[in-house]
């Protein structure tokens, strides 16, 4: 570009805002058009020979600068090269004399197979369970089906005797084809029967008949022959004495009537009374007949009870009751049976509304408990409301009593097998790796007991109080823990078989006894809880005074100052959430909101108390009419300062900012307008409020 035309261009850009739409001004502004702004540097770069060359020499200087500390920096690199050789012939050398490992490669090798196999047995066990479980499965629904169908034909008792009830049914078979031949033979007998019946009947009623003609004419005859005797006796004699016998028969005719009047009321009275006694006996026979049905009904109960298999869940002497058909004597000696065992159990009408109102519910929480374990209860109503939940288990339905005896019987059966594998477990994993898992977590928890001390340590009360954490094992805690806690403390490598033993034997006796209360948690649950170390131990606090430690409790604490009392409740709630805090992310916020959580205490323990917080590296939200915060071992803190004014309903805001050394008021409007970098406190930002009226 020539230079003339250059010089036209700087000729028509004018100096200051007055000269036009092209100009330039002395402080920086500028303006092309619709374009405008403003722009400055301290120094001339580029516009004239002496800021070129003085641009130049400057930046030579800054290269030579830089080229030197590369230097530097490049001979420090060599040397850190040269110690780094020197390092790396040290590790070959020490590498060269180290053992070799294929022996650990080896075993790492047959491991890994080993591993391998185990997975795949697990694999062929796990598919041959559930192989097993299928077929049980399906027996189960065969097992069922059949003993539906049998219970719809009321041949449940036959169920498990098929080979006998095909045998009685062949007789049945063949009896019944007797039968009819025998029946038709029945039948004409019992037609022949019936009339050598009728002809009986009609000769018997005509032998009545004559019988009766027999008898009148023999009582005339009779009569005849009396009157014939008299006659003949009287015949010669005088008039007088045939009148005076005639007058004594007829005395002893009336006599006789007399006598034969007597017996036809007492026949007349003997008649009601007979047919009072034959109402009795009716009455009497209608209520044996009563009492014989009710028994009867109370014998079919009973029986039900016994089919049912229940009463060996009562009492287990009523466990060898028979099932087969009683005799009324046998049934009333079971019957005394059950009232002499069970005749401490309530069985009015209270406790039987009491127990059918609740059995429901007792019903749903059994089914809810055991379908969890994927088992499926059938209830069943069986008459007089008798409710009998039964659980298909090993191809059969199964009473509670019995379920839980086949349990106990496949339980100890796996346990024995469990307890071998256990151990193994036990002396192949737990003794190895989670011995040293413990130890390791010991040995951090003493540690952090010990930071915490030390910090407590440096920061005496100004009345001289010291405060310290104790962690100890619990007094009643599991048997052996003192000597278990001794030798997980100690190296694993040290212990001899003798303490290896013992120590699986802690470990396995704590899993039993976790299992033992707890029969429905998981084995993860179980090994989680019985190996938590937490719970063999307890926190304590002691209190230094007068140059003694003393265990704080109660009694203890009410000796000390308002201020002691207050450090003493709030040191040990500092301490513990720093230790829930743990085990969060290191960018975490670790939360604690205080409310004058430091009345009484004087300004120096104030101070300490609030190092100890960032020491325990915990972020902490106060509230306090009078207490700021600002102290030299509080790193940062956010204040906000709240005041009102009489007769304005409104509060105001006035944020303040502690950097370590000095408060600083931050002037901005709102929270949050201005960059967050304007106000930054450095550290763990501390949010604090302080309030005045």
């Amino acid at each position: 570009m020539a230079e003339a035309t250059v010089t036209s261009v700087l000729r028509h850009i004018g100096l200051g805002s007055e000269a036009g739409h092209v100009w330039v001004d002395r402080d920086g502004r500028w303006q092309a058009g619709p374009l405008h702004g403003s722009w400055s540097k301290p120094v001339a770069q580029h516009i004239g020979h002496a800021a070129r060359e003085t641009e130049r020499r400057r930046r030579l200087t800054e290269l030579s600068d830089a080229i030197d500390k590369a230097v530097a920096v490049e001979r420090a690199i060599l040397n850190e090269l040269e110690v780094l050789d020197g390092r790396n012939a040290t590790i070959a050398q020490e590498a060269a004399t180290v053992p070799s490992d294929e022996a650990v490669r080896r075993l790492q090798a047959e491991l890994v197979a080993s591993t391998k196999s185990v997975a795949a047995a697990r694999l062929q066990l796990t598919e041959a369970e559930s192989r097993v479980e299928k077929c049980r499965n399906q027996l189960t629904e065969i097992t069922s089906a059949r003993d539906r169908d049998a219970a719809d034909m009321k041949l449940s008792a036959w169920v498990e005797k098929l080979n006998e009830f095909e045998e009685l049914l062949a007789q049945y078979r063949e009896h019944v084809a007797k039968l009819w031949p025998m029946l038709r033979s029945y039948l004409a007998v019992r037609s022949q029967s019936h009339t050598a019946v009728e002809r009986a009947r009609a000769a018997q009623l005509d032998e009545e008949q004559r019988l009766h003609l027999l008898s009148q004419a023999r009582e005339r005859a009779a009569a005849a022959t009396a009157k014939h005797s008299v006659l003949e006796a009287t015949r010669g004699a005088d008039v007088a004495r045939v009148l005076a016998e005639l007058e004594l028969a007829r005395a002893g005719v009336k006599q006789i009537q007399k006598q034969r009047d007597e017996a036809d009321g007492e026949r007349v009275r003997a008649s009601e009374r007979l047919g009072g006694a034959k109402q009795n006996i009716d009455l009497l026979r209608e209520m044996l007949e009563q009492q014989a049905g009710r028994r009867e009904q109370a014998v079919e109960l009973l029986k039900a009870y016994v089919a049912a298999r229940l009463l060996a869940t009562v009492h287990a002497d009523l466990e060898q009751i028979e099932h087969e058909p009683w005799t009324i004597t046998r049934a009333v000696e079971i019957a005394r049976t059950i009232e002499a065992l069970l005749g401490h159990v309530e069985s009015d009408d209270a406790a039987w509304d009491r127990s059918q109102k609740d059995i429901h519910q007792y019903i749903e929480e059994l089914k809810d408990t055991l379908l969890r374990h994927d088992y499926s209860p059938v209830t069943t109503t069986k008459a007089d409301g008798l409710f009998v939940v039964t659980v298909p288990f090993l191809g059969r339905d199964c009473t509670m009593l019995e379920f839980r005896n086949e349990l106990s019987a496949e339980i100890g059966a796996r346990q024995s097998v469990l307890d071998a594998r256990e151990r193994e477990v036990l002396e192949n994993h737990l003794i190895g790796e989670v011995a040293t898992h413990l130890h390791d977590l010991l040995h951090k928890a003493e540690a952090w007991v010990r930071g915490m001390n030390d910090e407590l340590h440096s920061r005496p009360t100004s009345t001289g109080m010291k405060l310290r954490f104790t962690w100890q094992p619990i007094e009643d805690g599991p048997p052996g823990l003192h000597e278990a806690r001794r030798r997980l403390l100690g190296a694993g490598e040290t212990w001899s078989p003798a303490e290896r033993a013992a120590l699986g034997e802690f470990l396995q006796m704590r899993i039993k006894d976790v299992r033992a209360s707890n029969q429905v948690g998981t084995w993860h649950e179980h090994l989680a809880e019985a190996l938590d170390y937490r719970r063999w131990h307890q926190f304590g606090v002691d209190r230094q005074q007068d140059g003694t430690w003393k265990r704080l409790t109660r009694k203890t604490y009410g000796t000390g100052s308002s201020g002691e009392k207050a450090i003493a409740l709030t040191i040990p709630q500092f301490a513990a959430a720093a230790a829930h805090y743990r085990s969060a992310d290191a960018l975490a916020p670790r939360l604690i909101l205080l409310d004058e959580a430091f009345v009484a205490v004087d300004n120096d323990m104030r101070g300490k108390c609030l190092g100890l917080l960032h020491a325990f590296d915990l972020d902490f939200v106060m509230t306090s009419e009078r207490e700021w915060g600002c102290y030299p071992t509080v790193p940062a803190l956010a204040i906000y300062q709240l005041s009102t004014l009489p007769g304005i309903d409104a509060v105001g805001v006035t944020r303040w900012v502690w950097n370590g050394r000095e408060r600083i008021r931050d002037c901005t409007a709102l929270p949050g307008a201005c960059d967050p970098g304007t106000a930054d406190v450095g550290g763990n930002g501390k949010a604090h409020g302080n309030g005045e009226a």
